[in-house]
């Protein structure tokens, strides 16, 4: 009777202790694991803000031409870091009155560019205000056709943008 007691208490210790010992590497490595997507996550999210800071650097000394565009892009390395991850557009605020005006002054501007020649402002929108997608950087075929794509033609980002 004494023996299949210090049995049974022996099998509870070691039961225990194995089950303790395997709890503790399934949570080590679930730390290892949380540890690994949040710094991968912050890697990103920061490449992505100092991307936008030097883009808003680009545009603000009026530099914002397809070719810069693209090099810039092409510099930055982002095919290799996240290939098909990220698409980029730049967005001009266009009056409704000067759309035909605008399209022509940007078919102008990027005259060499074979992607421009039939620029033009889609869909047609009753907005005062119209969002076109002035530059582009993609390497999705489908996503490339958005150039000119009025952004502001969407009920859902035409609202958020009346709020900002």
């Amino acid at each position: 009777m004494v023996t299949t007691v210090v049995i049974m208490v022996v099998t509870f210790l070691v039961w225990k202790y194995v089950s303790l010992t395997v709890e503790g590497l399934r949570n080590k490595s679930y730390e290892r694991e949380i540890t690994s997507i949040t710094d991968e996550v912050q890697s990103r999210v920061n490449f992505m803000v100092d991307s936008l800071y030097n883009l808003r650097g680009i545009v603000a000394v009026g530099e914002d031409n397809s070719g810069n565009w693209r090099n810039y892009f092409l510099s930055t390395g982002i095919e290799d870091r996240y290939p098909d991850y990220f698409s980029f557009a730049y967005v001009d605020i266009v009056e409704k009155n000067e759309v035909v005006a605008y399209a022509n002054r940007i078919k102008q501007l990027e005259k060499d560019n074979p992607l421009y020649k039939s620029y033009f402002i889609f869909p047609k929108t009753d907005n005062a205000q119209l969002y076109p997608i002035r530059l582009l950087h993609t390497f999705d075929q489908d996503i490339s056709l958005l150039l000119g794509y009025d952004v502001g033609s969407s009920p859902a980002v035409s609202g958020s943008l009346v709020e900002s």
